[in-house]
């Protein structure tokens, strides 16, 4: 492993404990929500990693120079989201006994934002990003607010996800869609 996840110079927010309720689907399979801490960032790296593994497979570089290329597109994200998202809560997806299996970035504003999730494979299509989303939209729903989320246009399984929960593309934003939830 190399240290560029390290060397983010972006800090996770302070936390707030109180937002860190996981859906009561994840609860009951021993899943849980907690804020993260700089400490986690090297396996934010390779969660990173893992999410870009089928883009990377037809680049013509060797693995060492792929996972320099992922550490630095890791660290400008980490740089970014932190950024322009800090009132964010940002949270690790945890499978008990502290086994962190994702992340979930959400701004709790007026309109919420869905800023990012993302899961390793292993976790993928179980149901965990549905419950997360769901469980957003439910709170949302109740504040009478939309939700915000952009999603890269050629990961057409996700967006198909979030058309199925309704939300709508409301934009082309260059390699991404925007989209929105409405109550």
């Amino acid at each position: 492993m190399t240290n560029t996840a390290s060397k983010a110079s972006a800090s996770f927010p302070a936390e707030k404990p109180e937002r860190t309720q996981a859906p009561q689907f994840l609860v009951k399979r021993g899943f849980k929500l907690r804020w993260l801490r700089d400490s986690d960032l090297c396996w934010l790296r390779d969660l990173y990693a893992s999410t870009r593994a089928e883009e990377m497979r037809s680049v013509p570089w060797d693995a060492q120079t792929k996972r320099r290329f992922l550490d630095q597109q890791f660290a400008l994200q980490h740089a970014h989201f932190v950024g322009h998202f800090g009132d964010s809560e940002f949270l690790a997806v945890e499978l008990a006994p502290n086994k962190p299996i994702g992340r979930y970035y959400i701004s709790r504003g007026d309109p919420m934002h869905i800023v990012d999730i993302a899961l390793l494979p292993e976790y993928r299509q179980r149901g965990i990003g549905t419950a997360l989303i769901e469980h957003t939209l439910a709170e949302a729903r109740e504040r009478q607010c939309s939700v915000l989320l952009h999603v890269v246009k050629a990961n057409e399984r996700a967006a198909k996800l979030y058309q199925g929960l309704g939300f709508t593309v409301q934009g082309d934003a260059g390699l991404h869609w925007a989209m929105r939830w409405s109550p």
